[in-house]
């Protein structure tokens, strides 16, 4: 009797095993169908404890260390050979001025200095320069430094773990891996190789697995004669980005990407054994000009990225830079801070910093509000992305992008913040992860946008409904804020408590009118 109720206990427990493992399946699909691991947006700002980045570190680690990685630069005959190059042409008689300052300081012999006693030995020679003029001074006479080390658990910000972690677990989501597979590219920076140790072991200190995708905006202009060009990778990379002489300190790297250049299939190979890609800050620019062909195409690559994307297959993540460039394919937020004028759709790259003081702007401001009309990835498909968002007081250029270029939906992002996106039926489920907030911006009319801003922790849903109202009320004391400042959130956030308009205006600019409506900030311009 014992054992046939043994029997019939067995059969029970495998029934029910049975029917555990089949709804767990069928849960499994009904939650894919509903809710899907897909985007990361980090606003930038994600310091990480490293010997680079002491401060940010508890303490006790590496405490006195940044020293040994501070770039350090050698006036010497070799040096001040490689900055003889990559000039502009009208730009000789400043080269020949530092060429002749250098030589006048190194005459008793080869000098070892910092950025700081760099800048003042030349004194008005150094401040004639340009930024990007000053980086080619710096690249040329740069040494080799020690590889940055990095310690996430000793990081002093627990939500900046929190975000490299919530990354890592999208990819563990995903792929059902105990250990995800995640691929950092680093290619938005002016130095592609600059930041590769920083990442890897920032991801790989989350239990990922962690390799680096070999690829740059020199490396797609490379491939169009790949003979040649993937031999003078170094030299494309400072003609179009102004990043000279990496190759010189970065060799091992350099010839890692000379691989991708010549070997077509190590990207694909490596964008298939990946269960997520993280984008680093820097230039979306760089980044766009890495994945798209000369023509404006999608690349091989990018094509793969989204294939794999679209079928849930693989997570995509970036900061700063490298989330503005997963914009959708309408249009891609580019740079500018200016108040004066229309976004201006450019299709090249942006003018170089500091390209007014060397006549080098080619008729587009410096600080003028540029976009790409071709879009970004196209990883989140609801609209633009920018990042920095309060802290910069980006509101404004957001929503004079959407009204002037007509685009439906824009994000942005604050620092050391995140929106996770998580894909719906209809869109997306989106949680902010970190200690600021999340903006949606929507465009209401040909002159109006409507913002929602949501604080960490917070879920919503993207698109969401439509926010109806209009400002009621005699219009009250105009408000000023300065430009790219983020007290302009702060007049924002004043203005939505209250039913009547606020005019503001942006430096010396008149900025619309902003007013609260059903607990959102509608602004008028």
């Amino acid at each position: 009797m014992l054992f046939l109720r043994f029997l019939d206990s067995l059969v029970i427990c495998m029934r029910l095993s049975l029917f555990v493992y089949v709804a767990l399946l069928l849960g499994a699909d009904a939650l894919a169908a509903s809710s899907r691991a897909s985007v990361l947006l980090v606003g930038g700002n994600m310091t990480v404890c490293s010997d680079r980045s002491p401060e940010a570190c508890t303490p006790g680690f590496f405490a006195n260390s940044a020293a040994h990685l501070a770039a350090r630069y050698r006036i010497d005959s070799d040096g001040i050979a490689r900055l003889s190059t990559g000039w502009l042409e009208h730009r000789g008689k400043v080269r020949d001025a530092v060429v002749e300052a250098l030589e006048a300081m190194r005459k008793d012999g080869d000098v070892d200095l910092d950025r700081s006693e760099l800048a003042s030995k030349l004194g008005a020679t150094w401040t004639a320069l340009a930024t990007f003029e000053q980086e080619r001074v710096t690249d040329a006479l740069e040494l080799p430094s020690e590889t940055e080390r990095t310690l996430l658990t000793s990081t002093k910000e627990p939500k900046t773990r929190a975000i490299l972690d919530t990354f890592s677990g999208m990819a563990r989501e995903v792929s059902l891996r105990g250990r995800p597979r995640i691929l950092v590219f680093t290619g938005s920076s002016r130095d592609p190789f600059e930041s590769v140790a920083h990442y890897t072991e920032a991801f790989s200190q989350t239990d990922a697995k962690v390799l680096w995708l070999p690829l740059d905006m020199a490396v797609r202009a490379a491939q169009r004669n790949p003979v040649v060009d993937c031999e003078r990778l170094d030299a494309i990379r400072g003609e179009l980005g102004g990043a000279h002489d990496r190759a010189r300190l970065n060799r091992m790297r350099a010839e890692q990407m000379k691989s991708a250049c010549t070997n077509t299939r190590m990207l694909t190979d490596l964008l298939l054994w990946t269960d997520a890609v993280f984008i680093n800050g820097g230039d979306q620019s760089f980044t766009r000009a890495a994945w798209f062909n000369a023509d404006g195409t999608p690349s091989v690559e990018l094509e793969l990225l989204r294939k794999r994307h679209a079928a849930g297959e693989i997570v995509i993540g970036g900061t700063s830079a490298g989330a503005a460039v997963l914009a959708y394919s309408g249009a891609m937020m580019v740079s500018g801070q200016d108040v004066i004028g229309k976004a201006k759709a450019i299709e090249t790259q942006p003018p170089r910093l500091g390209c007014a003081v060397a006549d080098a702007c080619e008729g587009t401001p410096e600080f003028a509000l540029l976009y790409h009309p071709g879009g970004g990835l196209g990883s989140f498909d609801l609209g633009v992305v920018d990042t920095h968002f309060s802290e910069r007081g980006r509101e404004w250029r957001l929503a004079r992008l959407l009204l002037d270029a007509e685009l439906p939906l824009g994000l942005g992002v604050d620092e050391t913040t995140a929106v996770r996106l998580d894909r719906v039926e209809k869109g997306y489920l989106a949680t902010v992860v970190g200690v600021g907030s999340v903006t949606i911006v929507t465009r209401r009319d040909k002159d109006a946008v409507v913002l929602q801003r949501f604080n960490h922790d917070a879920k919503f849903e993207l698109p969401g409904k439509p926010i109806k109202g209009k400002c009621k009320g005699k219009a009250l004391t105009a408000v000023g804020v300065p430009v790219d400042s983020g007290e302009l959130r702060k007049a924002l956030d004043v203005a939505s408590e209250k039913p009547a308009p606020t005019p503001l205006r942006i430096g010396d600019v008149a900025a619309g009118q902003a007013c609260g409506v059903g607990g959102a900030l509608l602004w008028e311009f």
